[in-house]
């Protein structure tokens, strides 16, 4: 075996690597800084949601549009222009107006939905034998961005002069680093992914189908509402912008040894459904603490309800 073969494996998990850590700072920074964005906007509440609304909403319609990009060419070439498409938005994202700032989200929310469905079918057919491990190495990376971005977000902001707009748009240079550790595995890639289309039908015949899709449906809703307005509640309790930050990064935090552990344990078990119920329930408890008793101590709330992200997305309809 040569060298260049030797290295492939490596840079492919680097590549994973690096990727996955772009798939969250976008969104996760953007939530502790959420009050000074609508105080210079000049816009209403409802009119700054469309900030955090519309890459959610890229997420669901996009999806379906992924394996037919991933058909046309290859995987590794659409994440590739997808990477192109975060850096390109995260730098609007800082422009000078609303509606710059709003194209930048559309393209952010365009590039990420395409990655979410890409990457893990892409570590599903290159690691078989690994599939628990690369797993939890890839939520890890994804946790581990959205943790670093929002502890960071206030901070970052006062480093660049009280600019919220430099702080969301330094983010596109984690997006270049991504792309260049990217480009080696497009390199010497077949045309086509290897990414084979499922039967027609053959999903929606399968009785864990739809309990399934509700499942990922409203753990998402929950915790992407949680990951934006949760910095929102704690500022209107009192809680300074740079606590908040780090209250929500506590909260991705304690999720890195669990997205780690969680799948590789998952990939050993015959069902995934006792971690399931474990994670989804010390999540409920998070909120419920949360949002019935304000005086708590705080940090709490935020470490449970942090947890449900690290159900493994490998649990399979069987």
């Amino acid at each position: 075996m040569n060298l260049r073969n030797r290295a492939a494996p490596v840079l492919l998990v680097l590549g994973i690597v690096l990727v996955a850590l772009n798939l969250r700072p976008v969104i996760a920074g953007f939530g502790p800084l959420l009050a000074p964005i609508q105080r210079d906007l000049a816009v209403s509440a409802a009119t700054v949601s469309l900030l955090t609304t519309i890459p959610l909403l890229c997420w669901g319609a996009l999806a379906l549009v992924a394996p037919a990009l991933a058909r046309a060419r290859s995987a590794e070439v659409v994440i590739l222009g997808c990477l192109g498409l975060i850096v390109l938005g995260a730098a609007l994202r800082a422009g000078p107006t609303f509606p710059w700032i709003l194209a930048g989200t559309l393209l952010v929310g365009a590039g990420i939905a395409v990655v979410n469905v890409l990457l893990p079918s892409l570590i599903r057919r290159d690691f078989p034998g690994r599939l628990g491990l690369m797993t939890g190495i890839y939520t890890t990376a994804v946790v581990g961005g959205a943790t670093v971005a929002s502890a960071v977000a206030v901070p970052l902001q006062g480093a660049l002069g009280g600019s919220w707009r430099l702080a969301l748009g330094v983010w596109a240079g984690l997006a270049v680093l991504g792309a260049l550790a990217w480009w080696p595995v497009v390199i010497g890639r077949p045309v086509r992914s290897g990414l084979q289309p499922m039967p027609s039908g053959r999903v929606w015949t399968n009785p864990a189908a739809l309990p399934l899709t509700l499942y990922m449906g409203t753990q998402s809703l929950v915790f992407f509402t949680w990951l934006t307005w949760l910095p929102r509640i704690l500022l209107d309790r009192g809680v300074s912008s740079a606590e908040a930050g780090m209250l929500l990064s506590l909260g991705n935090l304690v999720q890195l040894p669990f997205t780690l552990a969680v799948p590789v344990l998952a990939a050993r078990l015959p069902s995934a459904r006792p971690l399931v119920v474990a994670l989804s329930t010390a999540f409920a408890a998070g909120l419920a603490g949360l949002l019935l008793l304000p005086r708590s101590p705080t940090w709490c709330g935020c470490c449970c309800s942090g947890r449900r992200r690290a159900v493994p997305f490998r649990w399979r309809c069987t």
